[in-house]
């Protein structure tokens, strides 16, 4: 992984070994890789760490960096990202073993970065 992006896969990957998950490990394109289970029905869950980048900083409103609450609404880079669905795959997969919902079943949760500019993150 590379710039601030490795804290953000070091950080999922230490939720997954908190919460149990039978491998954990960075692939060689620098994504968090997760398993849960063994059986042989393969899930991959895949969603991304990376935010686009800014742009030209002077055509934004506000400060890219900070957030903004109006209306009731959140305005900030990635607040809609699919970066906001990680913890609940994260957790989602670890609750859904616990309750014996994955018997027969492998699952993967991939963490991929980069697939907005090279496409990479699923080259595997």
């Amino acid at each position: 992984m590379n710039s601030d992006i490795e804290r953000v896969g070091q950080r999922v990957g230490a939720e997954m070994e908190k919460l149990g998950y039978d491998e954990v490990y960075v692939d060689k394109y620098g994504s968090i890789v997760g398993k849960i289970g063994s059986g042989s029905r393969i899930l991959l869950y895949d969603t991304h760490l990376d935010t686009v980048g800014i742009g030209d900083p002077a055509q934004w409103p506000w400060d890219p960096f900070v957030g903004k609450v109006e209306d009731g609404n959140l305005y900030a880079r990635g607040a809609l990202d699919e970066k906001n669905s990680t913890p609940g795959m994260v957790y989602g997969l670890a609750f859904a073993r616990d309750l014996g919902l994955l018997d027969g079943f492998t699952c993967y949760l991939l963490g991929n970065i980069e697939e907005w500019c090279d496409g990479v993150g699923c080259a595997a």
